[in-house]
């Protein structure tokens, strides 16, 4: 099965939206997943929501790393968690580390898989 749902961005000044695709085959999902971007809020938090209930994993998942961007500066140490309520909470490292308050962030576009 396939289909989209629209993610939202959150800790940004506007909140930026894109439409993500899946593939749903059995317990297995592919997401595509558009750049999302735009300049932070006063906060370091990153988290995109709009996941679905049936594509949320039975436990948290894990990914990356991942390109992203904080503060214009590229990054190849981006990480992201997939909760059970379906929020992606990003980080600029594996270690868990924010993001930098009004400034430009940005998750690039990319192909994510895991099991539900």
């Amino acid at each position: 099965r396939a289909g989209t749902f629209t993610a939202t961005g959150t800790g940004f000044s506007v909140a930026p939206t894109a439409l993500y695709e899946y593939t749903l085959n059995n317990k297995a999902v592919t997401l595509y997943m558009p750049t999302i971007s735009n300049t932070a809020d006063a906060t370091t938090a990153f988290t995109i929501t709009g996941v679905p209930s049936h594509l949320r994993p039975s436990a948290t998942r894990t990914f990356g790393p991942l390109i992203v961007t904080d503060n214009n500066s590229y990054l190849y140490t981006g990480f992201m968690t997939l909760s059970t309520g379906g929020v992606f909470t990003l980080y600029t490292t594996a270690g868990g580390a924010g993001w930098t308050a009004s400034q430009p962030k940005a998750l690039f576009a990319g192909n994510i898989s895991y099991t539900l």
